[in-house]
C-alpha cells in the first residue's frame, strides 16, 4: 500500500531499474527513491528477517526473498496463519 504513494512500488515489485541512457538527473532520481525505500524496508521489517536478507543488495531481490518466504496463497498456509494467530496468546 505504501509503495504506490513514495513512487517506488515499479522499483521494488517489478525491479525497473533506469533505462541505459539515462541521463545523470535520472540517475540521482532512481536512487533517491531506492534509498528512501530502502529506509522505509528498514523500519519496517523486524532484526531477525533483516539479519536473513542483509546479503541482497536490491530491492527488488527483497521484495522477491520477502515474497517467496512469507506470502501464503494456499488454503494450508492460511490455516497454519490462524493457527500461529491463536496461539500468541499461549
Amino acid at each position: 500500500m505504501a509503495f504506490r504513494p513514495m513512487g517506488v512500488y515499479n522499483i521494488i515489485i517489478n525491479g525497473v531499474q533506469p533505462v541505459l541512457n539515462a541521463t545523470d538527473k535520472e540517475l540521482e532520481a532512481h536512487e533517491a527513491l531506492a534509498n528512501h525505500a530502502m529506509l522505509v524496508l528498514i523500519q519496517v521489517i523486524s532484526k531477525p528477517i533483516l539479519k536473513k536478507i542483509s546479503k541482497l543488495t536490491t530491492l527488488h531481490e527483497i521484495w522477491k526473498a520477502l515474497r517467496e518466504t512469507y506470502y501464503c496463497d494456499n488454503l494450508f498456509s492460511f490455516v497454519y496463519q490462524v493457527a500461529d494467530l491463536c496461539s500468541l496468546s499461549t
